[in-house]
């Protein structure tokens, strides 16, 4: 995204980034993790579903030209990737734990 030369470029980028993780949030939030995980997974899955219906609207943007830069998008995401990075932070710092018997 970040190297997006044009509007076409970047509204095809930040679709395709829309679309990629929408459907990891639904993958995560598939999962059943160990019970010492579930506050922290849940958390992190409800940031990543924050972040991509942010996403969604920040395509509408750059659809409609108020967004025209890879810098603007970041700069219109930094809270919802703030969230999320916070809350991956708190995920990981759980360290390892069994994989769900559904991922072996």
């Amino acid at each position: 995204m970040a190297s997006a030369k044009s509007i076409k470029t970047l509204d095809a980028r930040v679709e395709r980034a829309e679309e990629t993780l929408r459907g990891a949030s639904e993958s995560l939030s598939a999962l059943a993790p160990p019970v010492e995980a579930r506050v922290q997974h849940e958390a992190y899955v409800a940031s990543l579903r924050a972040f991509t219906t942010e996403l969604g609207t920040t395509l509408g943007r750059v659809g409609s030209m108020t967004v025209c830069t890879a810098g603007g998008v970041f700069a219109d995401l930094s809270g919802k990737l703030q969230m999320l990075d916070q809350t991956g932070k708190a995920l990981r710092a759980l360290g390892d734990y069994p994989a769900p018997t559904s991922c072996r």
